[in-house]
């Protein structure tokens, strides 16, 4: 077939209104067997007819031939009935003989016959079109199966397909087929087969898609004389194929789509940690010695809280392009966390690399231009070179150097060296003894007696932690407090605190009575300021049956600086259940002032740097003198801290000051001794009665 179709259908037989026996399909085959049943003469019947002419021959003998008589009839009339039997004999077999080959003539045509129809029937049945054409394409017999795909007619025959009607021959890229490369024409032209080739038959109202098998018939002198084209629609397949091709082609869009997030971070589109280990371990792989660069936006927190988390995400997606452009193309610039980011260089040469770092300052330095104004930042970066070829350590060792700097001042470059590498290997160290303790009891909290500088009684006490070491010592929150805070080990250890605190106060409330602690004050670090703090908060005070008013929460400046709105609703809501709030180090945080407007704040507490140098350094005095009124004029309770002689602890009642504590008063003690300080506070009470009345506060 090489072109389009008209519409018909072929004749078929209807095998039930045939006899049922191949030999009996044709008229003279059903004759033939007619005659083969009709009655036959035995050989005694043929002798005995025969006999009769016998005779009469032999009377005609002897009527003609009288000297014949002398002959003896009884001899003759044997012999020639004998001859007569022989003769009916013979003329049997020679029937019979007969009468078999034609049997086997007639079976085989049978046969032939039974053969014929058989073949006939499979090739009306098959589900694939048969066509078979001659030398000129004209198409010469097709079965049904062919009839219905191509709609083919009686009136089909004897002339070319593409003389049929509208169809047309397609590619797979919807190109038409020339007609020198369609299949039929092909294996007329060169004599072999043309297999499986698949096209589309395109009509004015669908196209179907055939796979098509041309075998040329070859005559008996060489020639080919015609084409045997068989052909199936496998447009269903072929759709089938389709789908699943474009579903997998979706599917693995999909799946390196989701590959290339897991691997990447979706707001600056860097990788991410993940990807960046994976490109430290070839760097590693294919070199000895590698560099990484860790950066991170100093107090870039202010932007979120000042600006807005949207402002925030700009200012990310804005310093991520400014170190992407920064650095060299086969650098690695990823995002490892929050406003943290990483630099793999391509070169691992310590000049270089300290360059590089120089530059990424400058460049996250410029003015950053937003809707609502134009900021300037910084950034402290680490910096590590691979020791051991293990990714973890020198991400480990850059997060180090990075820290080492943050904690210097901001803005600066710091190098992991041998000085931070042991500054490593403690806090290592801390942590473990942190987490043993945490596992095995070995937390013990202190009291430290808060005195009225007004009465000298007794009306707090803050709790202060300490972690058993190894040698058994107790280690204050200076040698292990950093650590826990970048672990995330302070929230378990705030929790413990908070528990033990509360329990504390209700045992201080039934053993020592009137003169137990009114109030107990427990630290509260940054971390801890999440939506979760507020149901632990009054679950402990429901559980040691306290007052929410009998609880004082110490926030850190830290912790200041870092709440989000998150903390700031945590701190809203205990402070309208009573829980009271105070600042811890006032005076020390160039923003501290801030924190008072915006945070529900009724203590603050001055630090013991200014409490040191009160009557002795005058910038010291004014600024206790400062805070003292700031409190008075605010409504806020100010309580010292540090207060270590009888001068600064009446100089700070002079000053007005509500509250103190310091070694003066009671260094911190277990929870069970408080009793037996209460004596010594006392003293510091009568010791303020005495001295009533104003005091010259001499400053040098």
């Amino acid at each position: 077939m090489t072109g389009g179709t008209g519409t018909a259908s072929v004749r078929t037989r209807d095998p039930m209104s045939e006899p049922a026996h191949p030999r009996d399909r044709h008229p003279s085959q059903r004759r033939a067997r007619a005659a083969r049943h009709a009655w036959a003469p035995a050989p005694a019947l043929v002798a005995a007819i025969l006999s009769v002419p016998v005779l009469v021959v032999a009377a005609a003998l002897l009527v003609w031939r009288p000297d014949w008589r002398d002959v003896q009839p009884a001899v003759v009339i044997p012999w020639a009935l004998l001859l007569a039997g022989a003769a009916a004999l013979t003329g049997w077999h020679l029937t019979r003989h007969r009468a078999q080959l034609v049997a086997s003539a007639e079976a085989a045509t049978a046969l032939a016959l039974e053969r014929e129809e058989r073949l006939d029937l499979i090739v009306s049945s098959l589900h694939e079109g048969l066509l078979f054409q001659d030398a000129q394409l004209r198409i010469q017999e097709f079965n049904e199966s062919a009839a219905e795909i191509l709609g083919l007619t009686e009136r089909s025959l004897g002339r070319r397909p593409d003389e049929l009607g509208p169809w047309q021959l397609i590619q797979d890229d919807g190109s038409p087929v020339p007609e020198e490369a369609h299949p039929a024409v092909v294996a007329l032209r060169t004599g072999t087969r043309q297999v499986r080739v698949r096209l589309g038959l395109r009509t004015p109202t669908r196209t179907r898609w055939l796979q098509l098998t041309a075998v040329p018939v070859v005559g008996d002198g060489g020639a080919v004389e015609g084409v045997i084209t068989t052909f199936s629609d496998v447009t269903e397949a072929r759709d089938t194929r389709h789908a699943l091709a474009t579903t997998e082609a979706a599917a693995t869009s999909a799946a390196e789509a989701l590959s290339w997030q897991v691997r990447h971070d979706s707001l600056t589109e860097l990788p991410n940690r993940a990807e960046l280990v994976a490109r430290v371990e070839e760097v590693i792989a294919r070199r000895r010695r590698a560099a990484l660069l860790t950066l991170d936006l100093d107090r870039f927190k202010q932007v979120n809280d000042t600006l807005g988390h949207e402002a925030g995400d700009r200012v990310l997606v804005e310093v991520a392009r400014r170190l992407r452009d920064a650095v060299r193309s086969d650098d690695v610039v990823a995002r490892i966390g929050g406003d943290e980011f990483a630099v793999l260089p391509s070169s691992g040469d310590r000049t270089e690399v300290v360059n590089l770092a120089e530059r990424l300052r400058a460049v996250v330095a410029r003015p950053l231009w937003l809707s609502q104004g134009t900021i300037t930042l910084s950034t402290s970066v680490g910096i590590a070179f691979d020791t051991d070829g293990e990714p973890t350590t020198l991400l480990r060792d850059a997060d180090t150097a990075l820290h080492k700097a943050k904690e210097q001042g901001r803005d600066r470059v710091e190098v992991f060296d041998d000085s931070l590498r042991a500054e490593t290997v403690r806090r290592a160290a801390a942590e473990q003894i942190l987490r043993t303790a945490l596992d095995e009891d070995g937390l013990r909290i202190l009291y430290q007696p808060i005195v009225d500088l007004h009465t000298g009684q007794l009306v707090g006490a803050e709790a202060l932690l300490r972690v058993i070491g190894p040698h058994r010592e107790l280690l204050t929150p200076a040698s292990f407090i950093n650590v826990a805070e970048d672990t995330g080990l302070i929230v378990p250890l705030g929790s413990a605190v908070l528990e033990g605190a509360c329990a504390q106060l209700r045992d201080w409330q039934r053993d020592l009575g009137q003169r137990a602690p009114r109030h107990v004050a427990v630290n509260v670090a940054a971390r801890q300021l999440t939506s979760l703090l507020p149901g632990e908060v009054e679950a402990a005070l429901d559980r040691c049956s306290l007052d929410p008013g009998q609880l004082v929460l110490e926030l850190t400046e830290t912790a200041l600086i870092e709440a989000g709105r998150e903390a700031l609703d945590a701190v809203e809501h205990l402070h309208g259940l009573g829980v009271r709030f105070a600042i811890d180090d006032f005076g020390t945080g160039y923003s501290s002032l801030a924190y008072l407007k915006r945070f529900p704040v009724d203590i603050v507490k001055i630090d013991r740097s200014f409490t040191r140098g009160l009557g002795q350094q005058q910038h010291d005095t004014e600024i206790v003198r400062a805070v003292v009124a700031l409190a008075r004029s605010l409504r806020l309770t100010c309580v010292a801290e540090g207060v270590e002689t009888e001068d600064q602890l009446l100089a700070l009642r002079d000053l007005g000051c509500d509250h103190a504590q310091g070694y003066l008063l009671s260094r911190p003690v277990p929870g069970d001794e408080l009793g037996g300080v209460l004596d010594r506070i006392a003293g510091a009470a009568e010791l303020l009665g005495r001295a009533d009345g104003p005091r010259h506060i001499r400053v040098v």
